[in-house]
């Protein structure tokens, strides 16, 4: 919503154009349509977030198919055709992490302004949150003032916004259905608080109370207060900070040093994840039943793993004679092996044609086995 006037707010979409709607009046006026830098710049961006500086109007800030968080004032928007026959682009800053540059998986999913609309945070998929100087990039091309981890924004669209009288704070949605409460200056997490089944998409504080409204994947809106006698505990915030962050770093390994899936991975993936082929012999033309396994993850290793496994067990049984504690040793060393199963993929139970086709005729699905279903690669 314009701070100008309650009549006037913008709106965009995946078609990267962004409109500008007054209530009084019967069409929307169409502002610019995002397009990437020349040479690619016929390439519509299409956009998941618009944000108005609270302190002057003419300026918004965009964020969609790409890593580049655009700023825009609305008084050179007319030039826009000009700039892009010159070989320029209409927006008056570019923001992005340095780092992030060369990423083209990455989408930004959200963006937000501060109260004082000198800073500016940007969410990105299955990344972290980053937050800018809005103030004509003083803190230089490529650089962000801070980062913010923990949460997970992978399976939706995931919002982040300011929190506190004077934005003193930072939230995020997540998709392990919590939402997280960052100190702007430091990054710290402050608090973690259970607001959906599945996961928090939506997060927008009350313009003058410390109120904070959140939805998601549930039926229902939440309304939350800083109203405890004393703060939460922050060591479930911590755990589940750090397993999604490794959550995070599993599904990098899917992803080439250039973050792009390796196509050897992908694959297997598939194959991983599939019941309905059938493997014949090009030589016999029996049928075979291939193993394939996600990168770095084999029968033999599991076999060298079991071996020092029992080596380690070994070991331990001569320097220490007490059972009970070898036995708890040792379920621990198999929640651990489920854990890298689990986040490695599942593995492969490879089906004949045939068997698929009879379950199909069952009148099953063909598809996933309910274990692989609950499994993720």
């Amino acid at each position: 919503v314009d701070p100008a006037s309650a009549h006037v707010f913008l709106s965009t979409g995946e078609d990267g154009v962004v409109n500008q709607v007054d209530t009084r009046q019967e069409e929307a006026i169409p502002l610019v349509t995002v397009r990437a830098a020349p040479p690619g710049r016929q390439r519509k961006i299409g956009l998941n977030a618009i944000s108005l500086n609270p302190m002057n109007s003419h300026l918004f800030a965009t964020g969609g198919s790409d890593v580049f968080c655009r700023i825009f004032d609305r008084r050179r928007l007319p030039m826009t055709e000009a700039l892009l026959a010159a070989g320029e682009e209409p927006c008056v800053e570019k923001l992005v992490p340095d780092h992030l540059q060369h990423q083209p998986h990455l989408t930004i999913t959200c963006t937000a302004y501060s109260h004082s609309g000198e800073e500016l945070v940007a969410s990105y998929n299955d990344e972290s949150i980053y937050l800018f100087d809005a103030r004509n990039s003083s803190a230089g091309p490529g650089l962000f003032l801070q980062k913010y981890e923990g949460h997970r924004n992978e399976r939706t669209v995931k919002g982040v916004n300011f929190f506190g009288q004077r934005s003193e704070y930072v939230v995020s949605g997540s998709d392990c259905g919590n939402f997280f409460i960052w100190d702007k200056e430091t990054a710290e997490i402050l608090s973690m608080q259970k607001a959906d089944e599945e996961v928090v998409n939506c997060l927008e504080p009350h313009p003058h109370l410390t109120l904070l409204a959140t939805s998601g994947i549930d039926d229902d809106v939440k309304i939350w207060a800083p109203i405890r006698d004393a703060p939460p505990s922050l060591a479930p915030a911590k755990r589940q900070a750090a397993r999604n962050n490794k959550a995070r770093e599993r599904n990098a390994v899917v992803c080439g040093s250039d973050s792009r899936v390796r196509p050897e991975v992908l694959f297997r993936a598939v194959l991983n994840n599939f019941d309905g082929f059938d493997f014949r012999s090009a030589t016999t033309g029996e049928a075979d039943a291939p193993t394939y396994e996600l990168a770095g993850s084999s029968d033999e290793d599991d076999d060298d793993d079991e071996e020092d496994d029992d080596d380690d067990d070994d070991e331990d049984d001569e320097e220490d004679d007490d059972e009970d504690d070898e036995e708890e040793e040792g379920v621990e060393v198999e929640e651990e092996d489920e854990d890298e199963d689990e986040a490695g993929g599942a593995r492969e139970r490879s089906r004949s044609w045939r068997e698929f086709l009879e379950r199909r005729g069952a009148g099953g699905t063909g598809g996933r086995t309910g274990e692989r279903e609950e499994s993720e690669l």
